[in-house]
């Protein structure tokens, strides 16, 4: 098994994105959901001239992976933030951000990588006109990008579009604007429909919205639809759970009138499922939502405490929003979780910006056992 590991650059030492390769050649995404809304209105620039944005490839134990197929020198730096990235069937990774330049090629904020980590340059064109969040796979290898954008390749686009695995653009999705100014999240439901959440710099309805598979808006989704308010509410994550259901996380302290600090779980039909319940929930931004092969609920994001339990960065949940006190990563509170990824075995991988202790630094993955213990065996520098 190896891990694709992206160091943003927003924030020193973060893990923004992690795609975990397993032996037999399964993968599974695990995107960043945190966004600095305000990155969007303004250009990121380094002070010192030094690149903002890398990845890297790190084997099961951390160490760099030069095994069979993988090049001793897979690293990948861009002059600007990597967000999200996804691994196609072929092995080519899609990386998407606020990135201009990508190993001294240019690409607009997307760009396609050879197994040896060189740009596609036929992949994108002129790419977008602004920042890239989020990068989807989809089960037939097209390929959902959203985030801050009006064009990619010169094709009007709000924020959202669908590519060809080629990397030209699907001219039969065009969901014209369908009212969030910034997208943080995209998920995939079972039937094809696509849950897109974020926030709206002006009303604050239509923070998470669902698109049928042309992207057209589906209005039989209910959130946001009775006349309470929801200003400020932002969405940074949604993880589809098998049954319908749909949890949200992000920066927010009511959900259709009731108290849902943070974190909340929504019926298929986008109405509030009144059975989850968090308690006081999370007092912080939650960014990322994975879900344990047990069941339980993993979150993770810039928060010290859940539910009045001193939890920083990550917390585990048991299926119905209740806290599992028996899951006790010891982080300290200026750590930040922005991406949760299980192995398989039940151990968790951890990206972001984490402290240990006070004299140890910041570490930007971690992994976690069942209980929640840090593994010392398990290390990365992605410097």
């Amino acid at each position: 098994m190896s891990v694709l590991f992206v160091n943003s650059g927003l924030y020193e030492e973060l893990v923004s994105g992690l795609f975990v390769e397993a032996a037999d050649g399964r993968s599974q995404q695990a995107p960043s959901k945190r966004l600095d809304f305000d990155s969007f209105t303004k250009s990121l620039s380094g002070s010192n001239g030094t690149p903002y944005g890398s990845m890297a490839r790190a084997g099961e134990v951390g160490t760099r992976d030069c095994g069979a197929g993988v090049s001793n020198h897979f690293r990948v730096d861009a002059n600007l933030a990597v967000s999200s990235l996804a691994v196609q069937a072929d092995g080519r990774v899609i990386v998407g951000g606020d990135f201009t330049i990508i190993n001294g090629t240019q690409a607009k904020h997307i760009a396609r990588l050879h197994h040896n980590g060189e740009v596609d340059t036929g992949f994108a064109g002129e790419g977008t006109n602004g920042v890239v969040s989020n990068v989807l796979l989809q089960p037939d290898g097209k390929i959902l990008i959203a985030g801050f954008f009006t064009s990619y390749r010169g094709v009007e686009r709000h924020n959202i579009a669908r590519l060809h695995a080629d990397g030209s653009i699907d001219l039969d999705f065009d969901p014209q604007d369908i009212g969030i100014d910034a997208i943080a999240s995209v998920a995939l439901q079972r039937n094809g429909k696509i849950l897109v959440g974020g926030a709206c710099l002006g009303s604050f309805e239509r923070s998470i919205v669902r698109l049928f598979p042309d992207g057209s808006v589906d209005n039989q989704f209910r959130f946001g639809t009775d006349s309470l308010d929801y200003t400020g509410l932002q969405i940074s994550a949604i993880h589809c759970q098998k049954d319908g259901q749909i949890l949200i996380g992000g920066t927010f302290s009511k959900i259709a009138g009731e108290t849902n600090n943070n974190i909340a779980r929504l019926n298929y039909d986008g109405s509030l499922d009144h059975e989850f319940f968090c308690g006081e929930g999370p007092n912080g931004s939650v960014f990322t939502i994975t879900e344990s092969r047990a069941g339980n609920i993993l979150i993770g994001g810039e928060f010290s405490f859940v539910n009045n339990h001193a939890r920083p960065a990550v917390a585990r949940l048991h299926p119905h929003g209740r806290l599992d006190r028996s899951y006790h990563p010891k982080l300290d509170a200026e750590s930040v979780v922005t991406v949760l990824s299980e192995l398989p075995g039940g151990k968790l991988l951890v990206g972001g910006s984490m402290v240990v202790s006070a004299n140890s630094g910041s570490r930007c993955l971690l992994r976690l056992d069942g209980r929640g213990e840090i593994d010392p065996g398990f290390s990365t520098d992605t410097n």
